[in-house]
């Protein structure tokens, strides 16, 4: 395991060593950013403010070419089965190779490309003769969170002709509301999810069903305005959905990696598929430095390295997201699937319990609203988090000064937390003062692009696939999800049931039924 190494040890020796380096006398350094900051494609990192010097950062280089990292990263890319307890390769790299050799990939993207045509070009009509104009997206957990993100996120590159809605909680109100203002005729529903077996999918699919029936009057209405993104073909046709309006999904893409895929439909709907291609080409571009930059100059190894040694050498658990962009307000939702259920693990590849911590907990929020929410906890509370900052040079919606203030705020606050402030700058009053040494990146781009984002999503995705295989665990399984979903069909059964059940809740919820 990692952490017998001599690796591991030496970088336990640099954090006590470095402990009680204050950060302020670390960033006087000469030339600091220059020396702790890395260009990538679309993105600059920042890390002059981490409690790191060339030494530390040297023995984090090793502790990763002692994990193999070199190797697992080819294993990735060459198609090897990374995803160890299920046998299988996670090829959602390919998915955005603009030359990828997979012959179903870059047919589901001329079929994906075809049926926008259809749609923007309103061909493809409803039931009654009407033409599309909202998106409605049924799936839940990779089939929502990463579709559901990105078409936010990108809403100012969206196409006017139609708006798109996500639905994924099994709440009946989730729906209900989103439902209630849409005109039946012009809704195109999609049902995403791989095995077509998902239960929140496939009961809301089932109620949203029954509704277009209803408002349309017609029997006939799934053949026109319902589309499957499935790896089951079979199911979608048993549910009403035609041939032609199912897209594939496959084995060897994980759901919190597939938005890539045809579960990115409603992106391409939403933004185009030419700015859905350029998504796919920014990630691309983070794919090929992720696979062919040294790791002291490589974003995602780099941005890994700092995360584990603030994780495993400096005892900090959680990590704060704060994009300072109103577009990437759905990012912290977004990451908390994509990191917590890849490396929320505590056993190795090999089924060996680990004996350090692996995945931090995920949370944040968007700046400059954050200040005024819980920077209050960032700069004084005893537990520390590592944090991201995330800021853009241009605004999308340009004014004469708010971008600058924006982006001068978000420095301010990495400062404030680096630097602190002691007793006498906060006048001797002592709930004025700021212990500062707390550590930040700051994640920097020109401009919030289809392809600068398509990069920093593929930038985390490589962070999770780097500490993961520093730390000697899967990140493409998730079996922790599968107890709850069994015992919440044996209570549903309980609920309906008219026998008493030895739990008070189940009693409690029959009795004011």
């Amino acid at each position: 395991m990692i952490n017998k190494t001599r690796e591991w040890s030496a970088l336990e020796a640099h954090a006590e060593r470095l402990s009680t380096a204050p950060l302020a006398n670390l960033m006087t350094e000469k030339h600091r950013f220059d020396h702790y900051s890395i260009d990538a494609p679309h993105w600059l990192l920042d890390f002059s403010r981490q409690r790191v010097d060339k030494e530390s950062l040297a023995a984090l280089i090793e502790l990763a070419k002692v994990a193999k990292l070199e190797e697992q990263i080819q294993a990735l890319f060459g198609g090897k089965a990374v995803n160890t307890s299920e046998n299988r390769p996670a090829l959602h790299t390919a998915l955005r190779d603009p030359n990828t050799e997979h012959k179903k990939i870059t047919e589901t993207l001329s079929h994906m490309e075809q049926f926008c045509h259809e749609v923007f070009t309103h061909k493809l009509k409803g039931v009654n003769g009407q033409p599309i104009t909202d998106i409605v997206n049924i799936g839940i957990g990779g089939s929502d969170l990463g579709p559901r993100f990105t078409t936010e996120a990108l809403s100012h590159f969206a196409k006017k002709k139609v708006r798109c809605h996500f639905i994924s909680n099994i709440d009946p109100s989730d729906l209900s509301l989103k439902l209630k203002d849409l005109n039946p005729g012009g809704i195109l529903f999609i049902v995403s999810s791989k095995s077509f077996n998902t239960q929140e999918t496939l009961i809301n699919a089932q109620m949203a069903k029954d509704w277009l029936t209803h408002m349309t009057a017609s029997d006939n209405c799934v053949d026109y305005q319902f589309v499957a993104v499935t790896a089951n073909t079979e199911k979608a046709k048993a549910f009403g959905i035609n041939e032609a309006h199912i897209f594939p999904t496959w084995d060897f893409v994980g759901g919190r990696f597939s938005l890539w895929s045809a579960v990115g439909l409603p992106i391409a709907l939403s933004i185009g598929f030419k700015n859905f291609k350029q998504l796919l080409l920014g990630a691309h571009e983070m794919d090929q430095h992720f696979l062919n930059t040294p790791f002291e100059n490589n974003l995602p190894v780099m941005t890994a390295l700092l995360n584990i040694w603030q994780r495993n050498f400096q005892g900090i658990n959680n990590q704060a997201i704060i994009p300072y962009s109103t577009y990437l307000e759905r990012f912290v939702p977004y990451l908390q699937q994509l990191v917590m259920e890849s490396c929320g693990k505590s056993v190795s590849r090999d089924g060996e319990t680990l004996a350090f911590g692996a995945g931090p907990i995920i949370w944040g929020g968007v700046g400059s609203d954050s200040q005024h929410a819980f920077h209050q906890h960032l700069h004084q509370s005893h537990e520390r988090s590592m944090i991201d900052f995330i800021g853009f040079r241009q605004s999308l919606n340009p004014t004469y000064t708010q971008q600058t203030l924006l982006f001068a705020n978000m420095i301010a606050q990495a400062d404030a937390l680096a630097l602190g402030r002691d007793i006498k700058s906060a006048d001797n009053h002592p709930h004025r003062v700021m212990p500062g040494n707390r550590s930040s990146n700051l994640l920097l781009a020109d401009k919030l692009t289809p392809e600068s984002l398509g990069a920093l999503i593929a930038l985390y995705e490589h962070q999770v696939f780097t500490q993961s295989a520093i730390w000697g665990i899967n990140p493409f399984d998730q079996f922790g999800v599968e107890l709850g979903k069994t015992l919440a069909n044996d209570y549903f059964k309980a609920l309906e049931s008219d026998k008493t059940s030895k739990i008070g809740a189940i009693e409690w919820f029959k009795s004011k039924s």
